[in-house]
């Protein structure tokens, strides 16, 4: 009968001496902030307070989570910026009176880089939001599209 009386304590022990140690250590501290910053979509200073945190402790695995899901979250978002301008391009080649050969080349070379880069963002990272997904599917779908009609 005892021995669950000292379970007890020692597992209230052990989540006090947990909290403890996660709310005075600096490092993990600075580690939450980034979180934080990282959930609100403020990529580059999440990276900044992670990396203080991690170089305080090079064993803090949510500063190296934060700073490796940061650097990717800025890739899809850069993806997105470059399909979005890409898209607005060949809307503004589209609305001209003559296309010439040469607007078809460029718009299928667009394409062809958007493709490219979609290949490379790695969809099955279970950290990327699903509509960070749904919006890559988007731009690839409308790029592979243009692509297939400009290869005909």
């Amino acid at each position: 009968m005892w021995y669950k009386v000292y379970i007890l304590i020692g597992s209230i022990a052990f989540i006090l001496f947990g909290f403890f140690y996660f709310s005075t250590n600096s490092s993990y501290a600075l580690a939450n902030e980034a979180k934080s910053l990282y959930e609100i979509g403020k990529y580059d200073e999440a990276i900044e307070l992670a990396n203080l945190a991690y170089e305080k402790d090079n064993y803090n695995r949510m500063a190296f989570t934060v700073i490796t899901q940061s650097h990717e979250s800025k890739r899809w978002i850069k993806f997105f910026d470059e399909s979005e301008k890409f898209l607005n391009r060949t809307k503004d080649i589209s609305n001209q009176k003559v296309v010439t050969k040469a607007d078809r080349y460029e718009i299928k070379l667009m394409a062809e880089l958007v493709l490219e880069e979609y290949l490379k963002l790695g969809k099955r990272n279970p950290m990327i939001s699903d509509e960070f997904k749904e919006k890559a599917k988007y731009y690839h779908n409308q790029f592979q599209k243009l692509h297939h009609e400009l290869s005909k």
